[in-house]
């Protein structure tokens, strides 16, 4: 049986899934154990994965420098696969929708990966499995003589939550080189915590939020205060910590990064915890007799930890679209095609966007998260909303211009009778879990990756789009003139029609000839 032959590049397709969305097997035992599955959520055996705080020492000349291991030896704990009733859909979806004409054969990967470890070890194995994936799709059957050169030179990337993280961080630190070199043509992120997210700090705080998911247990905190990926998605948004000293309200200024850290470093909670673990697990049997020692090591530790966080979010901030790999046929690559990047942001969920810093006397301010809750519901401007989990000022995108690569999606975009599944889905696993089964976002991802849209507009649309501008949109001089047109008409008709053309003139840029509709629902009534 002959396999059908590509005639024309194959772009496979690399999906990066959340944190905590990838399950963990020891390998250890004859039989492997699963520690960590979507099927086992509610029964996880938090202990046996839990890390140790510190790094080991060394092996001279090892590759796994940087790599922690469990707190419990001996284990061999691995990433095993993504979790399927969060990716599979998509994955499927991808593989139908992508396969078709000159690409008969659509691949579609999943990169499962270890997300406890430091995102720093993360990206270096993300760019290790896309060169992996690149030499495997030049072994795909294709027609002799039909692409010029070899059949694949670059994927594209699909992250979710902190998957996007990861890919940010992968191409700002040069890893699959840029331009014309790149060997990543386009990425699409769905509520990725690009300036962290209020929850990474309330599960270091209580063990609960929402970042794990929904169901989430007090017994996962200690997990939690020892994962270097937690730290790295702490909220470095303006407003996400509000100083009662300086009468900020929530969502005011707050906190600086350097600050929030500073306090994080100092909580006498998370400071325990770390120590403790030192005690019952320190190798020489040394600190469990001085609990000072294990102290002053523990503060040593959260430093090294925040450090590190530090500097992940700084490079996760310094990504740039313009990374993304452009046409070796072009000069310069402003000039090529725009808008590589598609970041999907969800909005009018109930969200945790910001918490309090309490001072008492002496002690060390400690964190309050009553209030700075936003309700549900999104009137369309304002950033005080969010997914559920990452609050929409830490999912809008760093970059200049941001939003000509966004598109926000709620709830209520799953209202009618077509999309009612969906509606259900986020009922269930929360909008952000969910936002990867949404059909609406599959379909722009379909869209988004599809080939043909750059060099051929008529090629038939993949379903019926819609969405809405990110807020920062309405701070721009298109945004603004739009604005002001909204506000000179009476109709509610008129201004949904010229919501929806405004969407469709920003996606363009994007998807080129693509069709935006008005939203079943309506658009939000606009202050």
């Amino acid at each position: 049986m002959s396999l059908p032959r590509a005639r024309a590049k194959i772009h496979p397709i690399i999906i990066v899934p959340a944190i905590t969305a990838t399950g963990l097997t020891d390998w250890y035992p004859s039989i492997p154990a699963g520690v960590w599955s979507a099927s086992k959520l509610a029964f996880s055996d938090y202990a046996r994965m839990m890390l140790y705080p510190s790094l080991p020492a060394p092996v001279a000349g090892s590759v796994s420098a940087g790599v922690y291991y469990e707190a419990d030896q001996p284990s061999l704990i691995r990433p095993s696969q993504s979790m399927g009733i969060i990716y599979d859909d998509l994955v499927a979806d991808l593989r139908h929708n992508l396969s078709y004409d000159d690409v008969p054969v659509q691949p579609v990967y999943t990169f499962a990966y270890d997300w406890r470890q430091d995102n720093f070890m993360t990206i270096k194995r993300l760019a290790s499995f896309i060169d992996e994936v690149i030499e495997r799709t030049r072994l795909m059957p294709r027609e002799a003589g039909a692409v010029e050169g070899e059949v694949c030179d670059a994927v594209d990337l699909v992250g979710h939550s902190m998957g996007g993280c990861v890919i940010a961080g992968c191409l700002a630190a040069g890893l699959v080189g840029e331009g014309a070199h790149c060997k990543v043509r386009r990425v699409v992120t769905l509520g990725t915590p690009f300036r962290g997210a209020t929850a990474a700090l309330t599960k270091l705080a209580t063990g609960l939020g929402t970042l794990t998911g929904r169901g989430a247990k007090e017994r996962e905190r200690a997990a939690a205060r020892v994962t270097p990926s937690v730290y790295q998605l702490l909220p470095t948004f303006g407003g996400a910590i509000a100083d009662e000293m300086r009468g900020a309200a929530p969502g005011g200024p707050g906190l600086t990064a350097d600050e929030l850290f500073a306090v994080v470093s100092t909580q006498p909670a998370i400071i325990s915890t770390l120590a403790s673990a030192l005690q019952i697990h320190d190798p020489s049997g040394e600190l469990s007799l001085d609990g000072a020692a294990a102290r002053v090591k523990a503060a040593r530790t959260i430093g090294e930890l925040l450090r590190s966080a530090k500097a992940f979010q700084s490079l996760v901030n310094s990504v740039d679209p313009l990374i993304l790999r452009w046409p070796s046929s072009c000069d310069d690559r402003h000039a090529s095609t725009p808008g590589g990047w598609l970041a999907i942001v969800g909005a009018g969920e109930k969200t945790q966007i910001s918490a309090r810093l309490a001072r008492e006397g002496s002690e060390p301010p400690s964190l309050d998260f009553s209030g700075g809750t936003c309700g549900e519901g999104w009137d369309g401007l304002s950033q005080f909303t969010g997914d559920e989990t990452v609050p929409m000022a830490g999912a809008i995108p760093p970059w200049r211009e941001s939003w000509r690569h966004t598109i926000v999606l709620q709830r209520s975009d799953f209202a009618w009778l077509g999309e009612m599944g969906d509606g259900f889905l986020a009922d269930q696993l929360g909008f952000h879990s969910a936002l990867p089964l949404l059909n609406l976002a599959q379909r722009w991802i379909v869209n988004f990756l599809r080939p043909h849209w750059s060099s051929a507009p008529g090629v038939h649309q993949h379903g019926k789009l819609w969405a809405r501008h990110a807020p920062d949109y309405w701070d721009s001089p298109d945004g603004e003139s739009v604005l002001l047109h909204l506000q000179s008409l009476a109709s509610t008709r008129a201004r949904n029609e010229l919501l929806a053309e405004s969407v469709r003139s920003l996606a363009q840029e994007f998807i080129p000839g693509v069709v935006v509709e008005t939203p079943p629902n309506g658009w939000p009534a606009l202050r």
